[in-house]
């Protein structure tokens, strides 16, 4: 098949990926909405802050060597796994120790709880952040676009959790 056919129908589908999944963090924010007081639901916001920016640390930008690298694949992905889930736990466990110290820095220790909940979000997306890249190196867009929908799924099970 033509790398033009295969490249078309690959932005065919994340495009449906991303508009499937834009329902459901709409959904989200709703439903938070509904359920929180105005409060709460700023809390839980400025938390969801926290620990994406702290997500963006985690990946060291090994994704980006792997779908360009031309070495071994199964040590690059070896290697990358073990160095990415390293961080992801390391930040993890930081975030789990000083979870008292970083409410405060957040301003109100109302969010200790709402912290150490989402944390667990990170450490789950750094342990798929290798498999992902190997899936967009293959050109594997298909399976990519269905796991996107089925974690976004999954992020709206735990942040409304």
């Amino acid at each position: 098949m033509q790398l033009k056919v295969i490249t078309a129908r690959n932005s065919l589908l994340m495009g449906i990926s991303t508009f499937a999944s834009r329902p459901i963090n709409l959904v989200v924010s709703i439903i938070l909405a509904r359920l929180l007081d105005p409060r709460d639901f700023g809390l839980v916001a400025l938390v969801l802050i926290l620990v994406q920016s702290t997500n963006l640390f985690t990946t060291l930008g090994l994704d980006k060597a792997i779908i360009y690298s031309q070495e071994d694949r199964r040590k690059l992905a070896f290697h990358s796994f073990v160095i990415e889930t390293l961080f992801g736990l390391v930040f993890f466990l930081l975030i789990q120790m000083n979870s008292t110290w970083l409410a405060q820095w957040l301003g109100d220790v109302a969010t200790e709880p709402i912290l150490l909940w989402l944390n667990s979000w990170m450490l789950m997306s750094s342990l798929g952040l290798v498999p992902y890249s190997l899936l967009r190196k293959d050109l594997q867009f298909q399976k990519i676009a269905a796991i996107s929908v089925i974690s976004d799924a999954i992020y709206m099970v735990i942040v409304i959790g």
